[in-house]
């Protein structure tokens, strides 16, 4: 048996379903977690866990806006070296622009190495998602 990711999730959405964290991760090559979720995320200012304490950062998003400075900033406080962050979202406008603008969003909040994710395949229950960056803490 493999070992487990712990990976936190966070939306600015009043509901975020465990099943779609867990198919967001299989797709993006995580098998294995028990996600911890947190919505509604653009209120907070502080995530409550420990530094260095989680492998990866789903952000789940539904407004460009998401996530801020500030929670990037928490994201890179509660990674553990060589975690990885993925910020996704749902585009209806245009897709490269967008990849574009969350690559450098991450870029400038810490990040290396940002990578595109065509996530267009993904169905969930409540939303779909079309686009996202992989980063490394």
């Amino acid at each position: 048996m493999g070992t487990q990711t712990t990976v936190l999730a966070v939306t600015d959405d009043v509901v975020l379903p465990v099943i779609s964290v867990l198919t967001v991760m299989k797709v993006v090559g995580v098998e294995r977690c028990d996600p911890m979720i947190i919505t509604q995320a653009s209120t907070i200012s502080q995530v409550p866990l420990d530094s260095s304490s989680v492998d990866a950062v789903l952000a789940v998003s539904t407004t460009s806006e998401f996530p801020t400075d500030k929670i990037y900033g928490e994201f890179s406080r509660i990674l553990k070296p060589g975690g990885t962050v993925f910020v996704c979202t749902n585009s209806e406008g245009e897709n490269v622009e967008l990849q574009q603008t969350l690559q450098r969003r991450v870029t400038l909040a810490g990040f290396m190495e940002p990578q595109s994710l065509d996530l267009t395949s993904i169905r969930l229950p409540n939303f779909s998602l079309s686009v996202g960056v992989q980063a490394y803490s």
